[in-house]
C-alpha cells in the first residue's frame, strides 16, 4: 500500500513538470537552428574585407574614353549616265556613211551618220531660182507702187510669194542638213542601229550617245532620314568595282514614292577619265551627323537576361555596371557605340564570369583601346602560329583507352580580345605546348594570379595559379564559358594528370 501511494506520488511531480521539460527542449531545438544558420551564413558576411577581396574575380579592364564620331546612312544605289540621247532620222534616205565605230568617244557636233543627198540639191536650185524670180516681181511692183500703177493688194500678193519662195528654200536646205546625223554633246557611242546602204525612214532610231561625265547615283533614302539629306552635300560611293569616290547630292525628291515611302535623291559623281561605266551597282554613304561614342571590340559585347545587347564596366567602387549601346558604325576590327559614359573602364576579359553588380578585381589591360580603329588584324597579316599562341597543330588526331584513332571535330572561333586575334578551339594535343604555358602565365599574372617569372615552364607556382584561377571562376555566379581559353587551358593541364 505504502508502495502504491509512492509511485502516485512520483507520477504526480512528473506530470507537474512535464510542460516545463518541453518548452526547455523546444528553447534548445531553436537555439540549435539559430546557431546553424550563423555557421551556414555566406563566406563573404563573415571574412573580413581583405579576405573578400583576395576571394573577388579578377577581370581585365581597359579605359575608354568618348569620341565625336560622324553617323552615316548607308544605302544601295544605282549608277546611271549624266544623259543618254537616241539619234533618229529627221528625213529618209540612204545610209552611205558611218564614221565612227561603236564606242568611240564624240565630241559634239562630230558625224555620226550619212544618208545620201538624192534629188535634194537639184530640188534646191530650183527653189531658190524661184525665189529669185518671186524677189523680182516685187520689186517691180514696189516701183508701179509709187506711180499708182499697181493696186496695194497686188503689192501683198507679190510680197507673200517672196516669202513662199524662201520657205520652201529653208526647208529644203534641213533636209540636206538632216542627211548628217551628229553627236548632241559630247559621250561615248553606245549603239549604231543601221548598216551602210540601209534606207531608213523619218522618226528611225540611227544610233545611241551615252554621256558618262558626270555619273548621276541615285539611291532611295528612307522617309524617317529624308531630313537629314540637302543640296550639294558630300557623299562616298564605292561602286562594285572596288572604286571608291566623292560625290555631291544634286537632287532630292520633294515627294516619296507611293509604293515604298522612299525619296529619290541623286549624287554627281565626276568621271572625266570615263573609267567607270553607269548601269552598276554601287554604296553609298552619306554622312549625318556626328555623335559621342566609344570603339569597343565586337567580343566584348553581350545580351543581358532581359536580351539586350550591352557592355559591362567596373565603376569607382569595383563593381560590375551593364550598360545598353546602339552600334553607330562598324569598322573592320571593331565598332563604335553610344550610350556610354564619357568615362568609362570597360571589362575586356572575364565579362562572362561576373554579374551586374558583383564586386571584383580589377586588372588593367596594358594594351588599351587604340585612339583610331586599328590597323587588319593579326591573323590578317600573319601566319596563325604567329598570330594566336593558343593556335594547335593541324594533326590534331589523338589515341582513346581502347586503341582507336579519333579527330575531333572542326576548329570553332572563339571571342577575342580587344587586341583582335582571331582564336581557333581545336583538340588539345598530347602534351601542351611550351608556348602555350607561356601566354598562360602571361594572362595569369595579368589577372593577378602570381606565377612569377613566364619561363614555359609547368611548375608547382604555375599549377596552383591554374588551380586557384579554376577554382575562383566554378565558385563564381555566371557558370564559366566554354569559350574560354584560359579555362580551358587550366582543365587541359589539370585534368590530364
Amino acid at each position: 500500500m505504502q508502495k502504491e501511494e509512492a509511485a502516485g506520488r512520483d507520477g504526480q511531480q512528473k506530470r507537474q513538470w512535464a510542460p516545463w521539460i518541453a518548452v526547455g527542449a523546444a528553447i534548445a531545438v531553436v537555439g540549435w537552428m539559430a546557431s546553424g544558420l550563423l555557421d551556414d551564413a555566406p563566406v563573404e558576411q563573415r571574412a573580413s574585407p581583405k579576405a573578400a577581396a583576395q576571394h573577388a574575380v579578377a577581370v581585365q579592364v581597359t579605359d575608354s574614353e568618348v569620341r565625336q564620331v560622324t553617323r552615316f546612312i548607308v544605302s544601295q544605289a544605282e549608277v546611271g549616265p549624266n544623259r543618254t540621247a537616241i539619234l533618229r532620222a529627221e528625213t529618209s534616205g540612204q545610209v552611205v556613211a558611218l564614221p565612227q565605230n561603236r564606242g568611240a568617244h564624240l565630241a559634239a557636233g562630230d558625224l555620226v551618220v550619212q544618208l545620201d543627198l538624192g534629188d535634194r540639191l537639184a530640188r534646191l536650185a530650183q527653189a531658190e531660182a524661184v525665189l529669185v524670180q518671186r524677189q523680182r516681181d516685187y520689186s517691180a511692183a514696189r516701183k508701179l507702187m509709187k506711180n499708182n500703177n499697181v493696186t496695194e493688194a497686188r503689192l501683198a500678193e507679190n510680197f507673200a510669194q517672196v516669202q513662199a519662195a524662201e520657205a520652201a528654200v529653208q526647208q529644203i536646205r534641213e533636209e540636206i542638213a538632216d542627211t548628217k546625223i551628229v553627236a548632241p554633246f559630247e559621250g561615248a557611242l553606245n549603239q549604231l542601229s543601221v548598216e551602210l546602204g540601209e534606207a531608213v525612214a523619218i522618226g528611225g532610231e540611227l544610233a545611241r550617245v551615252v554621256d558618262n561625265d558626270p555619273l548621276k547615283v541615285r539611291v532611295q533614302i528612307p522617309q524617317q532620314k529624308i531630313s537629314d539629306i540637302r543640296l550639294g552635300q558630300q557623299a562616298t560611293i564605292r561602286f562594285i568595282s572596288g572604286a571608291n569616290r566623292s560625290g555631291i547630292v544634286s537632287f532630292v525628291s520633294t515627294i516619296a514614292d507611293r509604293e515604298t515611302r522612299t525619296f529619290p535623291v541623286e549624287i554627281e559623281v565626276p568621271n572625266s577619265d570615263h573609267s567607270l561605266p553607269s548601269g552598276t551597282s554601287a554604296e553609298v554613304r552619306l554622312p549625318t551627323g556626328k555623335v559621342p561614342a566609344h570603339f569597343v571590340s565586337p567580343a566584348i559585347m553581350a545580351l543581358n537576361t532581359a536580351g539586350v545587347l550591352g557592355v559591362k564596366a567596373v565603376d569607382s567602387e569595383d563593381r560590375v555596371e551593364f550598360f545598353s549601346v546602339d552600334v553607330v558604325r562598324a569598322e573592320t576590327d571593331g565598332v563604335w557605340v553610344s550610350g556610354l559614359p564619357d568615362r568609362v573602364r570597360l571589362i575586356t576579359l572575364g565579362q562572362g564570369f561576373v554579374n551586374e553588380g558583383a564586386k571584383v578585381r580589377p586588372v588593367e589591360d596594358t594594351a588599351g583601346t587604340p585612339d583610331a580603329p586599328p590597323a587588319p588584324t593579326i591573323s590578317e597579316t600573319q601566319q596563325p602560329d604567329e598570330a594566336n599562341p593558343f593556335e594547335k597543330p593541324a594533326d590534331n588526331s589523338r589515341t582513346s583507352k581502347d586503341g582507336s584513332q579519333t579527330t575531333p571535330s572542326a576548329p570553332m572561333k572563339v571571342p577575342a580580345t580587344l587586341a583582335h586575334v582571331e582564336q581557333r578551339d581545336q583538340a588539345e594535343p598530347a602534351t601542351p605546348l611550351p608556348k602555350t604555358i607561356a601566354e598562360a602565365q602571361r594572362q595569369l599574372n595579368r589577372l593577378g594570379y602570381d606565377v612569377g617569372e613566364v619561363d614555359g615552364i609547368l611548375g608547382e607556382r604555375t599549377r596552383s595559379a591554374l588551380e586557384e584561377f579554376r577554382r575562383h571562376i566554378n565558385t563564381a555566379s555566371t557558370p564559366a564559358a566554354p569559350d574560354d581559353l584560359l579555362q580551358r587551358l587550366a582543365s587541359t593541364i589539370l585534368d590530364r594528370e
